[in-house]
């Protein structure tokens, strides 16, 4: 059985792992001894629920991380060390372009050549004979190195129904017959996926009972003209899984360790609630949603999420769903002060240059926002990219009561000194960075903060449905455009100083950069493409010696760009959407230049936790 990993990249702070920087993540703020400690007992409960949900991904997956077990304690060549790290960087991983990622040389050549202990402790671990696990090592290396070798499905899929879903039998049958001869248990129909409310969630998936148990729970009584009633079907704990129990017991035990420290601090109810929820939604049955609504509720000084938190297509696997971990502390001033400007949205909003219909005459329901620092943070990929934020829950009907928006500051800032400083020294020479350090540092954190504020612009519901996959390559301009319009404001309202509204379009227009060379593929990186095209087009940022840089007409192109986005959305406008993601958000050769320029700068950073290692 493959045991809880470490998902820390081992090498040293200030090396490069990749293009990415190691870099060292901290806070200042203290926990009392009780939240400290449960906050430590959180993080071992994250292991083991971080290899539970790689374990499910898919067969090759499961090998690679038996393969790192496996060699582990053998190998002492100091490559070995690249070798983890970049193995856990690139095995398995998928970009937002559906392309494996892949390390800059073969992780196979980084192995011993003597590998009969690897293969000895691989037939330990995966309990099968020598013979099968010399094959499944070297499946996994050619995993790892070979871009064209693509995953197998998990080889206990299972069908998942969302409830309240309404079919005409003929095809609900038709689905139910084929998953049951389905080798994998998975459907690929994307016609099916995309008009008829169908969930193929992929690794919970080996949380139900037999295909055959699954498919004779379902219901197909009729309601009206030949539609099934929502659909029953029983689904099993994760605990009793035969694979992934051992995890599991260990993870929910350390949670119940974590909420007992919780209880004896005796100031963070909500906390409490979370810990009782998770624990609840990975032993029970059932696709509960008790730790989804009781994140709302934890508004306390330490924040924790430790759950799947991000489902997004996958072509390979249907739906998946991501295992995520963030423990943070709260910025009690930094959080009280940007909720006084929670409150003046819709004065914001009446400056936008835009038909006033598309504005909220009553101020929007605003979500809450924390900003924190982060102190520990695992994932399925841990340096694919450095959160600055998240935004939780998932599901729709629990975002219908409230959502939580998550800021982490130190991590922002981390990205401002080891990113965006190195572009902005190529862009406007190191000693204008040098003599507005202070300017140009609080500039990008209000930047930051204003781009989430922004979100809350113009009555657009439906738009996400309208606009499908083009929603956020529209959306995040508006928040970015928005926020660096509101500049001025923000700077009248003493969010910031005068030296901070001035350096923000410097700041701004470096950004871009930042976002599209860190994900070209991604919505940020094509929005922001979206961005720099349509201000080149409305002449605040023109092109000279091969970068962009802001003109004199930058204040206007930014009203004329934001004025567009704004008509776009107000309209919620499908076929104007489209248009500007065809022409506006890809590649051109003056971005590319401009990204060439910038090759020897990390293109993102890769953290090293230390606050546990700090007395308080």
């Amino acid at each position: 059985m493959v045991q809880a990993l470490d998902f820390e990249v081992q090498a040293n702070i200030g090396d490069l792992v990749g293009d990415q920087m190691v870099v060292e993540i901290t806070s200042e703020q203290p926990l009392s001894r009780n939240l400290h400690r449960a906050a430590q007992l959180l993080t071992q409960a994250a292991e083991f629920m971080g290899t539970a949900y790689a374990v499910q991904n898919t067969q090759q997956g499961r090998d690679c991380l038996a393969l790192l077990q496996a060699v582990a304690p053998e190998v002492t060549n100091p490559s070995f060390i690249e070798f983890r790290d970049l193995m856990k960087a690139n095995a398995g991983q998928y970009g937002a372009d559906r392309q494996k990622f892949m390390p800059d040389k073969p992780l196979s050549e980084m192995l011993p050549k003597d590998r009969s202990r690897i293969i000895h402790a691989l037939t330990r671990i995966l309990n099968t004979s020598e013979t099968n696990a010399e094959v499944r090592m070297m499946v996994a290396e050619d995993f790892m190195d070979n871009p064209n070798n693509q995953p197998h499905k998990n080889d206990s899929g299972g069908l998942l129904i969302n409830n309240g879903t309404k079919l005409p039998i003929e095809a609900l049958e038709a689905l139910a017959s084929q998953a049951k001869e389905d080798e994998g248990g998975l459907i690929e129909r994307d016609s099916f996926f995309a008009t008829a409310g169908l969930t193929y969630l992929h690794p919970r998936s080996r949380l139900f009972a037999s295909r055959e148990d699954l498919i004779n729970k379902v219901t197909f009584g009729n309601i009206g003209e030949g539609f099934t009633n929502s659909v029953n079907f029983t689904a099993i704990p994760y605990i009793q899984d035969r694979e992934l129990r051992p995890l599991l017991i260990k993870a929910v035990n350390l949670i119940g360790r974590a909420l007992k420290e919780v209880k004896q601090d005796g100031t963070q109810p909500g906390l409490e609630f979370y810990l009782r929820a998770t624990m609840n939604d990975i032993a029970t049955p059932g696709l509960d949603l008790a730790s989804d609504r009781a994140l709302l509720d934890n508004t306390g000084l330490l924040q924790v999420v430790i759950r799947d938190v991000e489902s997004y297509s996958d072509r390979h696997a249907g739906v998946r769903q991501d295992f995520d971990a963030n423990i943070s502390v709260v910025r009690i001033k930094e959080t009280e002060r940007l909720k006084t400007l929670q409150g003046r949205v819709l004065e914001l909003e009446e400056r936008l240059p835009c038909d006033d219909n598309f504005k909220h005459t009553e101020a929007p329901k605003a979500g809450l926002i924390l900003i924190s620092d982060l102190i520990y943070s695992r994932g399925p990929s841990i340096t694919q990219s450095m959160l600055l934020a998240h935004s939780l829950p998932n599901p729709d009907d629990i975002q219908a009561i409230g959502t939580k928006k998550n800021m982490f500051w130190n991590n922002i800032m981390t990205k401002y000194e080891h990113i965006l400083v190195p572009i902005m020294e190529v862009m406007y020479g190191r000693d204008f960075v040098l003599e507005h350090d202070t300017g140009l540092r609080e500039a990008f954190g209000m930047f930051v903060i204003g781009h989430e504020i922004c979100h809350a612009f113009l009555k657009t519901e439906g738009i996400q449905i309208a606009f499908g996959d083009n929603y956020p390559l529209i959306e995040e301009p508006k928040a970015d455009l928005g926020s660096i319009f509101s500049m001025p404001k923000f700077a009248e309202w003493n969010y910031l100083s005068e030296e901070g509204a001035t350096m923000a379009q410097y700041v701004y227009t470096a950004g871009l950069l930042r976002s599209i060379r860190m994900s070209p593929t991604a919505a940020h990186g094509r929005g922001n493409m979206n961005q720099l095209r349509t201000m080149v087009e409305n002449r605040g940022i023109e092109w000279y010696n091969g970068l962009p840089r802001n003109t004199e007409g930058f204040n206007e192109g930014v009203s004329i760009s934001l004025g567009e986005i704004c008509t776009i959305e107000g309209e919620i406008d499908s076929n104007a959407a489209k248009a500007k993601v065809a022409g506006y958000c890809s590649m051109t050769p003056q971005i590319e230049t401009a990204l060439n320029r910038l090759a020897h700068i990390p293109r993102d950073v890769v953290p090293k936790f230390t606050y546990f290692n700090q007395a308080f």
